[in-house]
């Protein structure tokens, strides 16, 4: 009795939930499937995917999910790495028979070579895997050529043979090698190659299973030429016993009329290089000139190439000294303009000198002036104006104001005094040439306790 779906959404389309391929809708859950599946065909610094690397160590749980992984994104499994080794590779040099059956069932193609020119039929046979062999040539869903030879020209089966390996030599038989098949190299059949290593075992097994006795590899020779010329008696009988021609036949036994065929060809050749001779001269002399120019021409390569070094040197040095020569002007630079700051600094300070005492002759000047009205004023007289400006007052009382002593007429003020008589003048007849007040003033009212004016005057009336 088949439940029945209960319909979580109506209206939308319900699927089994004992379904295997049922996946629950979840962003967070497909956001970290989509990370992983990226990173499951990202290769590493080796050309390594992560399935080379789970291969190679042994994870089968992470084998199996990489592989579900991959298939579900539609992706090769036999990728290569920087050995040009698939992961079915890797997993039949590891012999993990598992591994390789569920690469197998992914979809992995066994045929693919390695750097070498060995599949994983070759790696299996060349490592001694009978399991691994077993399931590549039992549940391969590819077909493939069990003759097919490697960069060596050697066939599975020439590798088996050469490994010793009955049980191997037996399954590729059975599983459709052919049993004179020929390397690519010497043209040496499996029987040939049992027969120089002398392995009976081997050579029985090939020959029960009707390999041929009497096939020559390309320099003429048989197996029993091999097995004989070693001195292999065993394995002579042997051959001799399914049928394997008794004469020796090797390179050196021919007929008159073969080897007068040979000596033929040995003197046409012999000739044909003779009448090539100066040709090849001529070819050789002339590569060698050419060689000498190509010698000359790389000389003068090399020479030019040291002169544009020993230029470039030179600018380099040139280079240096102007960019020398160029910080010891900045530094002059720097040193007149801290200079000419210095200077600057100094005539400022000198222009707010004069100032103040230009400042200070303006101020003593008032003062004057201001002591002269009050002298005048004191004296309770009229003096006769002074014939100079008042810039002649100026230039009296300059800095430091001097004292001018006079011997012709004086006059003395004093602050404190309450006599209210008119200070005494000398009167003569010649005009006064100058006039000495002296003075002592509270220092409340006026500035300068005694100030001292020299002015030259004209006559007091």
């Amino acid at each position: 009795m088949v439940t029945p779906i209960i319909s979580e959404h109506p209206g939308q389309p319900q699927t089994d939930p004992n379904d295997p391929t049922r996946m629950m809708v979840d962003p967070q859950m497909n956001f970290i499937m989509l990370r992983e599946c990226q990173l499951a065909v990202s290769p590493d610094e080796d050309g390594d995917l992560p399935l080379h690397i789970a291969v190679a160590q042994g994870n089968m749980e992470m084998v199996v999910k990489l592989i579900r992984m991959m298939c579900m994104m539609g992706e090769t499994l036999d990728a290569y790495n920087k050995l040009r080794q698939t992961p079915l590779h890797v997993a039949v040099i590891t012999k993990e028979r598992e591994m390789v059956r569920k690469l197998l069932e992914g979809g992995a193609i066994s045929y693919l070579p390695d750097r070498h020119g060995n599949n994983a039929i070759h790696l299996a046979v060349k490592h001694v895997t009978k399991e691994c062999l077993r399931v590549l040539l039992d549940e391969s869903k590819v077909k493939f050529d069990l003759d097919a030879k490697n960069f060596e020209g050697f066939a599975p089966l020439h590798l088996a043979v050469q490994s010793g390996d009955a049980d191997i030599v037996e399954m590729l038989i059975e599983a459709g090698s052919n049993v004179d098949v020929i390397d690519g190299k010497s043209g040496r059949t499996p029987l040939f190659h049992a027969a120089e290593g002398n392995l009976t075992h081997i050579a029985s097994l090939l020959l029960q299973k009707t390999a041929c006795v009497n096939i020559a590899n390309y320099a003429g020779s048989t197996a029993v030429n091999a097995a004989s010329g070693r001195g292999f008696l065993e394995l002579v009988a042997l051959l001799v016993k399914y049928g394997a021609d008794a004469v020796v036949r090797d390179a050196t036994a021919f007929s008159s009329k073969e080897r007068q065929a040979k000596l033929t060809l040995r003197e046409t050749l012999v000739r044909n290089k003779q009448e090539q001779q100066p040709q090849l001269n001529t070819a050789a002399a002339a590569a060698a000139q050419q060689q000498q120019q190509q010698q000359q021409h790389h000389q003068q390569q090399h020479q030019l190439f040291l002169e544009q070094q020993r230029l470039e040197r030179q600018r380099q040095q040139q280079l240096h000294e102007h960019q020398q020569h160029l910080q010891q002007q900045h530094l002059q630079h720097q040193q007149q303009l801290q200079h000419h700051q210095q200077l600057q600094q100094q005539q400022q300070q000198q222009l707010q000198h004069v100032k103040t005492e230009t400042q200070w002759c303006k101020t003593s000047t008032a003062t004057a002036l201001d002591l002269s009205k009050y002298v005048s004023s004191s004296l309770g007289t009229s003096v006769h104006p002074v014939h100079s400006t008042v810039s002649s007052v100026t230039a009296a009382v300059s800095c430091p104001p001097p004292t001018v002593t006079t011997s012709d007429t004086s006059v003395t003020a004093m602050s404190g005094s309450s006599d209210t008589s008119a200070p005494v003048f000398t009167d003569t007849t010649s005009p006064v040439s100058a006039s000495e007040v002296k003075m002592k003033v509270d220092s409340d009212n006026v500035t300068s306790k005694s100030v001292v004016v020299s002015t030259a005057a004209s006559p007091v009336s």
